[in-house]
């Protein structure tokens, strides 16, 4: 590996990677700052990945979100959450910063034979392709970025060993399994097999075939769900609006509405310019430019077709949708040897620096994320935490069903143990309209192996033995089972008895608990010194008086 690695071609690839890394990060720096010293979450991250992932777990990524699965930011998003709530954001903003590295990463694989320079404009294209910060630091909008890892696929030489076919074959179903635009971009592959047949590319070609069906299977309802408009010129223009903000960037809110004749005219120069772009690199057998040419307009299209829906131009005109446009774009006319493309490239740079503003030293608000945290996250059992973007009320949350190590406050203290694992520290209890609602406060001695059940029994005093009343049930304020209950971890459980139906007298309240389902063990009880309770039932202090 060492001697690998001091071979002046192999230094130079390490070097321009490494330079690459360095300049994205500085441009990143520019158009975020704040993401570096005070990431936030942003939109879906908060119900999406943090809400969702935290309550459902893995089967979370069986469940569909705006028409397609997200199998690869969920993921990230289960390993993320284990941070600890406060750092949350810094672990969401860290992983796009690390998928971006994995982009270029694939970009200066030996596998794709173009120059290091090249291979350098094309990660900076990146974060330099005029585009919203939004799909930047944000998980949720990973969907936008992963599409890239489909043209990348495609246009590498075959692996050459095993492991790198398992690394593809991996690469190309997860990818597919996150981004809506396997749905157009599945005939990437179709051009592969025929350029080189193969049965490992008849085997990509499937794979990629299969992810697309997958994705498209959904993709009806988010579109029925969008506004209905009217048909005619709106989707053309957004269509074109879209594409010449890759050229114009701001500017192209100045040139609408647009009339017939120009959308027309449009319309026509974007046709035959992308086809005579791919028409010339098919003819020429420059494999590589021309998927990058056809994955950016298929892109386009796909794009052009869910946001339908948007009446307004220009609202999402630079959002992350054409992102998939943009950088396909840029990598096509970099891989090209064309002289022509320098004024292309040049016009797509000028946009980036010079007229999209929005998206360079963008703050956005502090909405004191670590604060919110420090309020309500182990403090109170539910916490419902605003995130960007801003609107009152509050539409965007990130919410957390936090534990709690702190005793509550209790009427009445008292302390029994059942098994090992489970320690009742008191309780209170409230009566109304025939009902006793005890509010039972118990601690985790340590980590449960297993789930267990919560029985109370009414009985009456001079036959604990004859129970007239009995309620089961389950801790209600954690989501997971009792066997997530760490160490030390405090629940504070309510739980119902009806007294209805109970003759006059002096009733006690017995408290045990079993393993959950039938028939169930018993775990066994003992009072507060140690003593071993009679059937494993634990008799509360609290006399209750039926009149």
């Amino acid at each position: 590996m060492t001697r690998a690695l001091n071979t002046p071609g192999r230094r130079r690839t390490l070097l321009a990677f490494l330079a690459c890394i360095a300049a994205m990060t500085a441009v990143l720096y520019w158009r975020r700052p704040d993401a570096f010293y005070n990431p936030q979450l942003w939109g879906e991250d908060g119900n999406l990945l943090v809400t969702g992932m935290q309550f459902r777990g893995l089967g979370g990524l069986l469940i569909p979100y705006a028409g397609y699965y997200h199998t690869v930011p969920k993921l990230a998003a289960l390993l993320a959450n284990t941070a600890a709530p406060v750092d949350v954001p810094r672990a969401y903003a860290f992983a796009s910063w690390l998928l971006l590295i994995a982009i270029v990463g694939l970009l200066f694989t030996p596998r794709l034979r173009l120059p290091n320079g090249v291979k350098l404009a094309m990660g900076l294209a990146l974060v330099m392709t005029p585009a919203s910060n939004e799909v930047f630091f944000n998980l949720a909008n990973w969907p936008f970025i992963i599409g890239l890892v489909w043209l990348l696929l495609a246009i590498a030489d075959a692996p050459g060993s095993p492991v790198a076919r398992v690394f593809d074959v991996v690469c190309l179903t997860l990818a597919g399994l996150s981004s809506p635009f396997s749905i157009v971009l599945w005939p990437l592959f179709v051009a592969r097999y025929l350029r080189e047949r193969s049965r490992f590319n008849l085997t990509l070609l499937g794979l990629a075939g299969a992810t697309a069906i997958v994705q498209v299977w959904n993709m009806p309802a988010r579109v029925a769900s969008a506004a209905p408009v009217s048909a005619g010129a709106v989707p053309l223009e957004g269509f074109l609006a879209r594409i010449a903000y890759a050229f114009l960037g701001e500017l192209v809110a100045g040139l609408q509405p647009l009339p017939p004749l120009a959308i027309a005219v449009g319309l026509a120069v974007v046709v035959a310019g992308f086809g005579w772009l791919i028409g010339r690199a098919a003819a020429q057998k420059r494999w590589p430019e021309a998927v990058l040419f056809g994955a950016s307009i298929a892109s386009a299209v796909l794009s052009t077709y869910v946001l339908r829906g948007i009446a307004d131009i220009g609202e999402g005109l630079s959002g992350r949708h054409f992102y998939a446009f943009g950088v396909p774009l840029a990598w096509g006319l970099l891989v090209s040897g064309a002289r022509w493309r320098w004024p292309l490239l040049a016009a797509m740079l000028a946009a980036f620096l010079f007229l999209t503003p929005a998206s360079k030293n963008e703050v956005r608000p502090d909405l004191d994320w670590a604060g919110q945290v420090a309020r309500c996250v182990g403090v109170e059992r539910k916490c419902a935490i605003p995130i960007n973007p801003v609107s009152d009320p509050p539409v965007w949350l990130a919410q957390f069903n936090s534990r709690i190590y702190a005793v509550p406050p209790m009427p009445t203290r008292f302390s029994a143990r059942f098994g090992e694992s489970i320690e009742l520290l008191g309780y209170s209890v409230e009566r109304s309209d025939g009902t006793l609602t005890y509010r039972l406060v118990w601690r985790a001695r340590e980590a449960l192996a297993q789930d267990y059940r919560l029985f109370v029994q009414i009985a009456p005093r001079d036959a604990p033995a004859h129970p007239l009343a009995q309620a089961s049930n389950r801790p209600l304020f954690w989501p997971f089972p009792e066997a997530r209950w760490e160490r030390g971890e405090i629940v504070d459980d309510p739980i119902m008895l009806s007294l209805d139906g109970l003759p006059p007298g002096e009733y006690i309240t017995l408290v045990s608990w079993r393993e959950n389902g039938a028939p169930g063990a018993t775990l066994p009880a003992y009072d507060a010194a140690g003593t071993p309770q009679p059937d494993a039932w634990v008799s509360l202090p609290t006399t209750i008086v039926v009149p």
